[in-house]
């Protein structure tokens, strides 16, 4: 008895846990998405890897003219899968009409960080 009422515990633990990262996850892509439309390259910067956002810096000097998307023209985000596995992450992002493209994201000290580098 003591063992079924464990694993059950365990079982509710690991899909709250999941559903917790899976919620921190898309909170990721839509912040990147956002920082994406408005250009703020330094808000993208924040949400990379540090392998990922010191490529993206050195190759992203200053993006000054690049300006916003007008927020009628913006597209929304729809994730179409997240697959966890360990403190690594792979989600498929759909802004339609575009195909779904695949984002790799990596938890570093705790907080998931796009990470396709």
């Amino acid at each position: 008895m003591v063992l079924v009422a464990g694993i059950g515990a365990y079982a509710y633990w690991h899909d709250h846990e999941r559903a917790k990262q899976v919620a921190e996850i898309r909170k990721v892509i839509n912040q990147f998405a956002d920082a994406s439309d408005t250009a703020d390259t330094k808000k993208m910067a924040t949400l990379m890897c540090r392998e990922e956002a010191a490529q993206f810096t050195s190759d992203v000097p200053n993006a000054s003219d690049v300006g916003p998307i007008v927020p009628g023209q913006r597209q929304a985000v729809e994730i179409a899968y997240v697959v966890i596995k360990d403190d690594t992450a792979m989600v498929g992002v759909t802004r339609p009409p575009l195909p779904t493209v695949n984002f790799d994201l990596k938890r570093e000290n705790g907080t998931w960080k796009l990470c396709n580098a």
